[in-house]
């Protein structure tokens, strides 16, 4: 419990860069990716694990500069709260931006006897990908079929093009 208390800004970034090093040797052993819902968990987890450790750095610099009986103690104390809150609104407003651009929308789909993932990655015009559905949290990362306009390909699971056409409406 000492020792919690005593490093308690490091437990959520080292437990955040845990489970990313998991994932990552999940995603390359069994070639899926991570769906977009975790992940944007993940990221925001690790963003306020980032957040966190920086309040600690900043506790124990005065806490150090404290120790050195500094008369710039409450100058220092104001300087650092300046930057960690404009840090923190920097961080957050980028944070949700990001999140705002890349997060697609994703529905599962049986399409042919098949379940999948239909990834919506439209902006200006019609676009949609669809992998194959793992679980919950991943999705297989080769394509089986995707649709740019009014065009179609299908793939089979080794990538290779089984099909190709064109959409009437």
């Amino acid at each position: 419990m000492k020792v919690i208390k005593k490093f308690w800004g490091l437990i959520p970034i080292s437990i955040c860069l845990l489970i990313k090093i998991v994932l990552m040797i999940i995603e390359k052993s069994m070639n899926l990716v991570l769906r977009d819902l975790p992940a944007g968990i993940l990221f925001w987890f690790f963003i306020v694990s980032v957040l966190l450790l920086a309040g600690y750095i900043i506790r124990k610099a005065v806490s150090w500069i404290a120790a050195k009986h500094d008369r710039y103690l409450h100058i220092a104390k104001i300087i650092l709260s300046i930057l960690y809150g404009a840090g923190v609104l920097l961080s957050l407003a980028l944070g949700v931006l990001y999140s705002a651009l890349a997060c697609h929308a994703e529905d599962v789909v049986i399409e042919n006897g098949t379940k999948m993932v239909a990834r919506d990655t439209s902006f200006l015009d019609l676009s949609m990908d669809y992998y194959a559905y793992e679980n919950a949290l991943f999705r297989g990362k080769q394509s089986l079929k995707a649709i740019r306009n009014k065009t179609y390909w299908i793939y089979d699971s080794d990538g290779e093009l089984l099909e190709t056409g064109t959409y009437d409406y």
